[in-house]
C-alpha cells in the first residue's frame, strides 16, 4: 500500500499522458466521474469536427468513402466560437469543484 501511495503521482500523470483528449465520450466521463462537471448537452458539431480531424489526419484528406474534405473559413470561424462556449461552460463548472 505504502508503495502504490508513493508511487500514485507518477501512475496519474502516465494515465493523463495517455489520454486520447479528442476522444469525447471518454473525456465527458471522466470529467463526470472526478470533478462532476458535465458538459454540454449537444457537442453535434464538436464531435463531427473531430471526426473531419480525424478525417485529414490519418486518411490524408478524405472519408472513409474516399471523399475529399472541404473545410470552408466559416466551419473553422463556428467551431472556434462552438469551442470556446464549451470551455467557458466547463470553466464555469470548475470554478465550483472544492478541491
Amino acid at each position: 500500500v505504502l508503495e502504490a501511495a508513493e508511487a500514485i503521482e507518477s501512475t496519474v500523470k502516465t494515465h493523463l499522458l495517455e489520454v486520447v483528449w479528442h476522444n469525447l465520450d471518454r473525456v465527458l466521463k471522466m470529467y463526470k466521474t472526478t470533478l462532476g462537471i458535465e458538459f454540454p448537452k449537444d457537442l453535434g458539431d464538436v464531435y463531427r469536427a473531430i471526426l473531419k480531424r480525424h478525417d485529414i489526419v490519418h486518411r490524408n484528406g478524405k472519408n472513409k468513402d474516399g471523399e475529399i474534405i472541404h473545410i470552408e473559413k466559416d466551419d473553422v470561424s463556428k467551431l472556434i466560437n462552438d469551442v470556446e462556449m464549451l470551455a467557458q461552460e466547463l470553466d464555469l463548472q470548475l470554478a465550483e469543484v472544492d478541491f
